[in-house]
């Protein structure tokens, strides 16, 4: 059986998605198996040498400490650029799909931007309210999260208490104000959200263009 044909604008959000799948492999659970595999020896290092002294064993885990905690500052650093990488994917197939579906755009340029003109302007072409999975998690979360990673600082008192709220319901992100994503299936379960938002609204919208096509085929 042949499969459907996809848009071009559907092709890029799968093949960026596997992409990103990919590199979420090559690089954030590279550097934390270098960690896991660090510490380990770490360990090994002060057991083998301590003769069960338990202040040697202690010194030599504090002589180690350093170069340990570069190796957990690396696979964290790893995450955060891993997750800017996953909303940046989401920003531009939102301009991708803008682009293709010949949506009126003018200024918008921010993320809640970019949706309220895809949603109004679905509602406007065919007289139905659409509803986005996800909306809120990718706004009220994932934005703020990305903006902390990219500037350092949060200035809007309620993206602050949205990232503090998210950060004390999920185990896989450390408490606000660190905010350090500790676990990478909160990268790919992120990037799978993202994906599958962005897939359904390519799909509604390609189901209602099929709609009127085949409408305008009948009535000609």
């Amino acid at each position: 059986m042949i499969g459907k044909a996809r848009t071009n604008v559907r092709a890029e959000i799968d093949t960026q998605h596997e992409i990103l799948l990919q590199m979420i492999e090559d690089i954030a659970d590279h550097y934390q198996e270098k960690a896991n595999d660090f510490e380990e020896n770490v360990y090994k290092i002060a057991n083998d040498n301590s003769d069960g002294d338990s202040d040697i064993k202690y010194s030599i885990l504090r002589s180690l400490d350093e170069s340990l905690e570069k190796q957990i500052s690396l696979s964290s650093e790893a995450r955060k650029i891993m997750f800017c990488a996953i909303f940046s994917y989401c920003e531009s197939m939102l301009y991708e799909i803008i682009s293709y579906f010949r949506i009126p755009r003018k200024r918008a340029n921010q993320i809640e931007q970019l949706i309220d003109k895809i949603t109004k302007e679905y509602e406007t072409r065919y007289i139905e309210v659409l509803s986005l999975p996800n909306e809120r998690t990718i706004c009220d979360f994932y934005r703020p999260l990305r903006n902390w990673y990219m500037h350092g600082q949060i200035d809007s008192v309620k993206d602050r208490e949205f990232l503090r709220f998210f950060s004390e319901q999920d185990k896989r992100i450390s408490i606000y104000p660190e905010c350090a994503i500790t676990d990478n299936d909160f990268l790919r379960e992120s990037l799978n959200i993202i994906n599958a938002f962005l897939v359904f609204i390519e799909e509604v919208y390609c189901k209602k263009e099929k709609e009127c096509n085949w409408k305008n085929t009948i009535n000609s």
